[in-house]
């Protein structure tokens, strides 16, 4: 299931990156069916169900989806001046993600993972003045994902491993020198004071530019610099126990990452703007934010580019291998299309089930005319997340796909699920 919802803010303090986490919520429901009577004679009796009936098929009447829009948006068609955040899209499918490098990274940070959509934006995985590096060296767009092995900090391993597109291979050069030259010192968390690194070898790479610093009570954070092709391909790798351990993640990054990139086709600059937003109409299908406006990371991914969202990626990988899920949209909510009716049951179940799981989640009410949804929630009892406020998370298959919302009232959840619902199948 996607991490959407998942808050977790990153800072460099001496040592690596500290981490807080907004966990998300869910739960299951089941609507029942009202059964109508003619006019005429009332006799005694019980009430009973049609045989013909579906118990778990939508009663559209009984759906309320509040103020949320209920029908498809106008064709998106070409990308215009959010080309590059379009091409960021297709570059999450050739990025790398923490687990792929080490299984055990597998608890995600939603705000270090997403579309980079200028050089200030660099800034979700590295410290300043890092980010300036990348300035009047012609920067296209980059993505990044971000993990680390949980716990308390320093966790054993983190990872945040970002791909970044320039005009050419000599902006790319150019880039990841200067990224590196402000690399010697870098600013401490909450304008603390500036940290000094020192110059570190990555093993198999010696043309990579790498820096670390920490102790080993903080543990250690090595920031390596690739230049490849018109890409930077970067890394910000901690380990709790030394400084080469944190230069081999980022090799071993490295070694997957590379051949990765090779494999993409880059679009051509002066074609971005008509890469199409929409191809299928999904997207259109999606529930819109309520400003309209697309945030930078809203839009279509393929299979990669969603894992990069889930909470537990190595989990959802099989999962989606599995059921065939090819596509993710998202908006206000997400919407993934599988391979049919049966494989959107299965991921259903198994978004259901991870939240079942949970210690911290409860499953919440059902929501009315949509029996096949199902909510969670923090208890009653609870105060929610650490920042306060609880997430209620539902989801629900229909035909092919899985929808996928949440919100912070449990009201507000199911309007967004009930609206959700019925754009996705209006006529």
């Amino acid at each position: 299931m996607s991490c959407n919802s998942v808050c977790q803010q990153w800072s460099w303090a001496k040592g690596g990156a500290v981490r807080t986490r907004q966990v998300r919520a869910v739960t299951a429901a089941a609507a029942a069916v009202v059964l109508l009577s003619g006019c005429g004679q009332v006799l005694a009796g019980q009430a009973a169900r049609d045989p013909g009936v579906d118990p778990h098929a939508a009663i559209p009447a009984l759906l309320d989806p509040g103020n949320y829009p209920t029908t498809p948006a106008s064709a998106l068609g070409a990308a215009g001046t959010a080309g590059a955040f379009a091409e960021g899209r297709r570059l999450a499918e050739n990025t790398v993600l923490p687990f792929q490098v080490d299984p055990a990274l597998s608890s995600p940070g939603q705000l270090g993972t997403g579309i980079i959509k200028d050089p200030k934006s660099i800034s979700m995985g590295f410290p300043d003045p890092v980010p300036a590096g990348a300035d009047n060296h012609h920067f296209v767009t980059g993505f990044i994902a971000t993990a680390d092995t949980g716990g308390s900090p320093p966790a054993a391993k983190t990872l945040q491993n970002m791909v970044l597109r320039f005009a050419t291979p000599d902006d790319a050069a150019a880039a990841a020198a200067d990224m590196a030259a402000r690399s010697t010192i870098i600013q401490g968390s909450f304008g603390g004071d500036p940290i000094p690194t020192a110059p570190i070898p990555v093993p198999r790479y010696p043309g990579t530019a790498a820096v670390v610093f920490g102790d080993p009570h903080d543990g250690f954070t090595v920031l390596a610099y690739t230049a490849h092709g018109p890409y930077v391909l970067a890394q910000a790798a901690g380990a709790a126990d030394t400084a080469e351990a944190a230069a081999a993640l980022a090799a071993a990054t490295l070694d997957q990452q590379q051949p990765r990139i090779d494999a993409f086709t880059p679009t051509p600059l002066d074609a971005l703007a008509a890469l199409p937003l929409d191809p299928d109409g999904l997207l259109a299908r999606v529930l819109p934010r309520p400003d309209g406006k697309r945030n930078v990371d809203d839009g279509l991914y393929g299979r990669n580019g969603a894992l990069a969202s889930q909470s537990d990626p190595a989990r959802s990988a099989k999962l989606f291998a599995d059921n065939g899920v090819d596509t993710m949209a998202t908006q206000k909510a997400n919407v993934y299309a599988t391979r049919d009716a049966a494989a959107a049951q299965a991921v259903a179940a198994d978004f259901a089930a991870e939240q079942t799981a949970s210690p911290t989640m409860v499953k919440s009410d059902p929501v009315a005319g949509l029996p096949e949804a199902q909510c969670y929630a923090p208890p009653k009892s609870s105060t929610g997340t650490p920042m306060g406020l609880p997430i209620v998370y539902c989801i629900a298959p229909v035909d092919r796909y899985v929808i996928e919302v949440q919100a912070t009232q449990e009201r507000d959840a199911h309007q967004m699920i009930s609206a959700q619902y019925l754009m996705l199948t209006a006529t």
